[in-house]
Order: structure tokens, then C-alpha cells, then sequence
């Protein structure tokens, strides 16, 4: 859910956009690695 309203706000403020999904893209992934082992609760 939180990741949506980012997402909406970038598209917003398309001026830095394409750093802030890049960081957003890359913290999604951490995210993933570090919840993979504890099971499906990023799903």
C-alpha cells in the first residue's frame, strides 16, 4: 500500500522522479531479499 502512494507521488513530482524510483526499485528488491526467508508476508 505504501509503495503505491510513492509511486503516486513521483509521478507527481516528475522532476526527480527517475532517482526516487530508482531508489525506490532497489529498496523493493532489498526489501524482498531481507522477507524472502521469513515467507510470503511482502505478498
Amino acid at each position: 500500500m505504501s509503495i503505491k502512494c510513492v509511486y503516486r507521488k513521483v509521478h507527481v513530482t516528475k522532476g526527480n522522479g527517475d532517482k526516487l524510483l530508482d531508489i525506490l526499485l532497489t529498496a523493493s528488491k532489498k526489501l524482498k531479499r531481507s522477507l524472502a526467508p521469513t515467507g510470503n508476508l511482502y505478498r
